[in-house]
Parts: C-alpha cells; sequence; structure tokens
C-alpha cells in the first residue's frame, strides 16, 4: 500500500467511526481514471445486494437468448416471504422475467427475487458473476424477508457479494461495460 492509499484508508476508518460504523464494509472504485480498489473489508451478509448481480445475470441472459424479457414464470407458493411493503405478487400469477426484474430492483420484492433465482439458476447466475469478475459474489439460496428462514432444500450456503465485488459492479454498469447495463432505462 503507497503513502496516499494509506492516507485514504486512514480517511475512510476515521469517517466510518464518526458515522458510528463499527464493522464497516467499504470500498472505492472511482469511474474516472485509474481503475483501483481502497477497501476496508468485513464479510456482511448481502441481503438485497444479492439482487444487482441476479439482475445483471439476468440482462445477460436476455443478450444471449438463453431467456426472453417476456418469457413467464408462475408464482409458487414455496417463494412466498416477507417484504417491506406488500407484494402484488401471489401463488399462480403468471409473471413476465422484465416484470419480475423490476419488481426485484424497485419495489425490492423478496418473491420476485426468488422466482428469478429459480428462472436464472444459482449456477448460472454464479458463474456468471465470476466470468466478469466479481469472484466472491455467490447466489447460494433463496431470500427470506424475515426469520424464520423459508425453506429452500437447493441452498447451499449464504449469498455472497461483498462490498469490492458491488463496487466493481457499479463501476460496469455506470460505464456500459456488461450486458443489459442500460437496462431499464433503455426501455421505459
Amino acid at each position: 500500500m503507497n503513502a496516499s492509499t494509506c492516507l485514504q484508508s486512514e480517511t475512510l476508518r476515521a469517517l466510518a467511526a464518526q458515522a458510528g460504523l463499527v464493522n464497516p464494509s467499504i470500498s472505492i472504485i472511482p469511474l474516472e481514471g485509474q481503475p483501483s480498489s481502497l477497501a476496508l473489508q468485513t464479510t456482511h451478509y448481502p441481503a438485497s445486494m444479492i439482487k444487482t448481480p441476479l439482475a445483471a445475470a439476468l440482462c445477460a441472459l436476455w443478450e444471449s437468448g438463453e431467456l426472453r424479457r417476456d418469457e413467464t414464470r408462475i408464482v409458487e407458493a414455496q417463494n412466498l416471504t416477507a417484504n417491506d411493503s406488500d407484494s402484488p405478487l401471489e401463488p399462480g400469477y403468471e409473471a413476465r422475467l422484465e416484470e419480475l426484474a423490476r419488481l426485484m430492483l424497485v419495489r425490492s420484492d423478496n418473491i420476485a427475487t426468488n422466482v428469478l433465482i429459480d428462472a436464472i439458476g444459482r449456477e448460472r447466475g454464479t458463474g456468471y458473476c465470476c466470468r466478469i469478475g466479481l469472484r466472491s459474489t455467490a447466489i447460494r439460496r433463496k431470500l427470506s424477508g424475515a426469520d424464520p428462514l423459508i425453506a429452500d432444500p437447493p441452498a447451499t450456503g449464504r449469498n455472497a457479494h461483498p462490498a469490492a465485488d458491488a463496487a466493481q459492479l457499479f463501476s460496469m454498469i455506470a460505464k456500459g461495460s456488461i450486458a443489459g447495463a442500460s437496462w431499464p432505462r433503455s426501455d421505459r
């Protein structure tokens, strides 16, 4: 670590402490200039942050033709879970993948997220993340809006999407360097 990085790390630590953050996970990747990551890393459960890499994988599948935006999935009872606000999704409802993706991102809908995890597949979603350089991101289980966790027999552990991977993904989206980076802005 060079002297300017140390200074920046110390500044980050001071700002985090001033904000009352005990074990922060902070990563900064400038959009302009030399790509670099400055991080204070603590492993945290990503909760709804896993929705962004899931959406990125979905956009890549749309672009490759493996899935279509207008393709539908039936909402199944096993994907129901709590949300911060009421979900419009009910068992038996046939939703388009694009509708589910919008609900996942705009309303942070956990039910839509769980249906999309089934549609995309955990391994395929995680594999896409790895291919674009998000090596520590993994989609392993469906979301539960509250305890107890929903039954998810195919789960292989906790989801992972550390701050450094999140910063890298947001940088790629901002620069338009991954498939679907302009969605949903491109087709309002």
